[in-house]
């Protein structure tokens, strides 16, 4: 297993390249929306990648990409040495066995009139090849692997709860014994403490098997617990990658700012300064009243540091410690943005101050 903060071996089990994916929209609109935009990434055998971001990020897109469910653009995907980028969804069984997929609707990802049994069996017989006997004893196995009694087989999706459900569609993703699992917001749907019992029971499947995931999630502390390393996207860019818990405890880029200090902290006094460094971004990005660009940094509109360079040119990755930012006014040797004047949205550096 993948050491947690190593790079990616020279041949790594996933590789996206310059991806590019634009969807037609409907209406009066003739121009094409691009979701993603020159996204490369890599995924080692048996690690983990976070990829997060807010709703838009094009995060989700990159996984139905890799599927083959959104058209690609440009750019090219491999998988396990073998180019998939164009492959249509009717040419994918040879693709199944290496790569499968965990949804975030527990509900509507099972078939409401198929038994547990029936659903688990499908891939063993149309992917495998397995026979019903077969079958039936690799379902079981499968069962208790994710932890639900031998009496699920011949229950109904309906008699189970969300975190139960979503347990069927890991096992259902684990039947062929994939190389690769997209975790598409596999855990959003449930509740904290079933997202927790979830993130344990896939961990140890991939201690067990060495299987990789490329988790897809919008919570930067979850994904930071679950990933090896992340890919914090913004608008269907890449704006920062590397270790995980580097990035979790102290993130570079102004966004990944945004997101690490958007999540609630237990301390009153540290949420009130956090609060009151929200309120002065808004004000600051406010004042700017400018649309995002179409060269430069899409975040410029946002950012509370946002240089003239911001708007006119797009930023070249910058090597910092063990990761990559995407920033004209970031400094590697403060590792602090350095235009503008409000404050950096650092949840990790916040001292509490009077009210």
């Amino acid at each position: 297993m993948t050491v947690p903060g190593t790079t990616s071996p020279s041949s790594p089990l996933l590789r996206i390249a310059d991806l590019h994916v634009d969807y037609k929209l409907p209406g009066w609109r003739t121009t094409p929306l691009r979701a993603v935009d020159g996204v490369d990434l890599t995924l080692a055998e048996g690690e983990t990648l976070g990829v997060v971001g807010e709703s838009g990020s094009g995060k989700s897109t990159i996984g139905r990409a890799l599927l083959g469910l959104a058209p690609v653009t440009s750019g090219s995907i491999e998988l396990a040495g073998h180019d998939i980028t164009h492959t249509k969804a009717g040419d994918r069984k040879h693709i199944a066995s290496d790569l499968q997929v965990v949804f975030q609707d527990p509900y509507g990802s099972l078939n409401p009139s198929r038994t547990v049994g029936k659903t688990l069996a499908e891939p063993l017989e149309a992917v495998a090849g397995a026979d019903g006997s077969t079958a039936l004893a690799e379902i079981r196995g499968l069962l208790s692997k994710v932890r639900l009694p031998d009496d699920a087989v011949d229950r109904y999706p309906n008699a189970f709860s969300g975190g139960q459900r979503q347990r069927i569609a890991i096992a259902r993703a684990m039947a062929v014994n994939p190389k690769l699992i997209v975790c598409d917001e596999a855990i959003s749907a449930l509740d904290v403490v079933t997202q927790a019992q979830v993130l344990n029971l896939l961990r140890d499947l991939q201690r067990d098997t060495g299987v990789a995931f490329l988790f897809i999630a919008h919570n930067l502390p979850v994904v930071s617990y679950f990933s090896d390393r992340v890919l914090v996207l913004y608008r269907g860019r890449v704006m920062e990658s590397g270790p995980a818990a580097t990035i979790h405890a102290r993130p570079a880029h102004p966004y990944s700012q945004a997101l690490r200090a958007a999540v609630p902290v237990p301390d009153v006094a540290a949420q009130r300064v956090l609060r009151r460094q929200r309120q002065a971004v808004v004000r600051a990005t406010t004042a700017q009243a400018r649309p995002a660009p179409e060269q430069g940094c899409p975040f410029a509109p946002r950012c509370p540091h946002a240089a003239e360079v911001c708007w006119t040119t797009r930023p070249a990755d910058t090597p910092f410690e063990d990761r990559v930012v995407a920033c004209h006014v970031f400094d590697a040797a403060s590792g602090h943005p350095q235009a503008g004047g409000a404050p950096d949205l650092v949840a990790g550096e916040l001292a509490p101050t009077a009210p």
